[in-house]
């Protein structure tokens, strides 16, 4: 799924608070991507989807993050009605979007970047720029 922009994101050890925090995951455990390995699935259409956290809370971990679907729906994540949407899209029966549990969602790096991090304050937070490239791991 795409993500959303954002002007500042809090960091943690993991990367950015939320991110990668839920995937889409098949019938086999792979996880939905645009490309096959063997933890990724090729899912053409989950680039139509774009998954966000909408509200600005005080502490990000408590957001609730929700997909914004081809049709022009939202829905909550975790909750039936977005796995439906999710499957109906895919013309698939066998995925739902889950947690991160045993096997990290990440792929190699922590987190990437479209330019290298212009830190700010305590090194905790992160404001956007124009795209360039980069990575964190």
């Amino acid at each position: 799924m795409r993500g959303q922009r954002t002007a500042e994101a809090a960091v943690d050890r993991r990367g950015l608070v939320g991110d990668r925090q839920w995937a889409v995951a098949d019938g086999e455990g792979k996880f939905g991507s645009c490309k096959n390995t063997r933890r990724f699935r090729r899912m053409d259409g989950l680039l139509d989807f774009t998954a966000s956290y909408p509200h600005d809370g005080a502490d990000p971990a408590d957001r609730t993050p929700q997909i914004l679907a081809p049709d022009g729906t939202r829905h909550a994540v975790p909750s039936e009605s977005a796995d439906d949407a999710v499957r109906a899209h895919l013309g698939r029966s066998d995925v739902r979007i889950g947690p991160e549990a045993g096997i990290p969602h990440h792929d190699g790096a922590r987190c990437t970047w479209c330019r290298p991090p212009p830190w700010t304050g305590t090194g905790r937070r992160w404001a956007a720029s124009p795209p360039t490239s980069a990575g964190c791991g």
